[in-house]
């Protein structure tokens, strides 16, 4: 049985080319209102009245590619971690994962950028409370 699952979420992310943004944020949670849930003839579907984040990262190519990055270094802060991507060139989109990792949302940014740090806090597992990242166009080390 397979249900389709819609967002929605108008101002959340949009697809952008070269020239986009070096930083964003993901959104804390997801209402089921963000959600659509088409279910099969006969089913009826429904959302979580609010969809968590449950992890940020990279991706080298719009979410439909399934191309996760593997981080380059990752350390653990008081409340959190700090993963780092270094980059010798293609699309760098950062991915926010939501619920049961069955809901992202992803943002296409600056091609030009050559290292990018995702910062995230966390309250505990699973939920993590904040994620940002930042990119830059430095050389890196």
């Amino acid at each position: 049985m397979k249900m389709a699952i819609c967002m929605s979420i108008s101002s959340a992310f949009a697809l952008v080319a070269h020239g986009a943004d070096m930083n964003a944020s993901c959104p804390a949670a997801l209402t089921g209102d963000d959600v659509t849930v088409r279910a099969p003839l006969g089913w009826k579907g429904s959302a979580q009245p609010v969809i968590r984040l449950v992890a940020a990262g990279m991706m080298a190519g719009p979410p439909e590619s399934h191309a996760d990055l593997v981080p380059y270094k990752q350390r653990r802060l008081k409340n959190g971690a700090e993963t780092t991507w270094v980059f010798d060139g293609g699309e760098k989109w950062y991915v926010c994962t939501y619920g049961s990792y069955a809901i992202q949302l992803a943002r296409r940014l600056d091609d030009s950028a050559t290292q990018c740090t995702v910062r995230h806090t966390s309250a505990g597992l699973p939920a993590v409370t904040s994620a940002a990242v930042e990119c830059t166009t430095k050389k890196w080390q």
